[in-house]
């Protein structure tokens, strides 16, 4: 599968009839939204901690824009490496939190463990 955006990705989503999944990094909740209103998905989990100079105004309005969508959307503040282990058997995992190499390849190791077979 080759994907050329991360927008694309929605398309993969509903092919494959996910139903739930893991965002990892998600400032201010733009692609959860995008997510969220254009696949078919039962659940999607939004992990940020929410931290820095603009935590708190992100996660508010991460909040806010996510909130229409009811159960199928949880935001989890909290760093991504704390969290990993409460999930289990998830269709995908989107990873957009620290860019830096030793900080994506600890994220793939850490969520790759709690992907579904065939995710």
């Amino acid at each position: 599968m080759l994907i050329n955006t991360r927008f694309e990705l929605v398309k993969e989503i509903n092919a494959a009839k996910y139903k739930t999944g893991v965002e990892v990094g998600v400032r201010e909740g733009y692609f959860s939204y995008y997510l969220l209103k254009h696949s078919k998905l039962k659940q999607l989990h939004s992990v940020d901690p929410w931290a820095g100079r603009h935590g708190e105004q992100d996660y508010q309005n991460a909040k806010s824009m996510l909130k229409h969508f009811g159960n199928r959307s949880t935001l989890v503040r909290e760093a991504s490496n704390q969290v990993y282990n409460r999930f289990k058997g998830v269709d995908f995992v989107y990873i957009d939190a620290n860019h830096r190499y030793k900080y994506v390849r600890e994220d793939i190791a850490l969520w790759w463990s709690v992907l579904a077979p065939g995710g």
